[in-house]
């Protein structure tokens, strides 16, 4: 699996963000961002030690 660029997390983040936006207060989105980082977070350390 690629590794991920923080500016490419970051696009990914603010699009996911842009659409959840016209759905929702950003008070209730951060917890679905928050958890994709920390998913994103797993993932990595699992390849690192795969």
């Amino acid at each position: 699996m690629a590794q991920m660029t923080s500016q490419t997390l970051y696009q990914a983040l603010w699009n996911s963000a842009d659409i959840l936006r016209s759905k929702m207060d950003a008070s209730e989105y951060k917890n679905y961002l928050l958890g994709l980082i920390f998913y994103k977070y797993l993932s990595d350390r699992m390849v690192v030690y795969a």
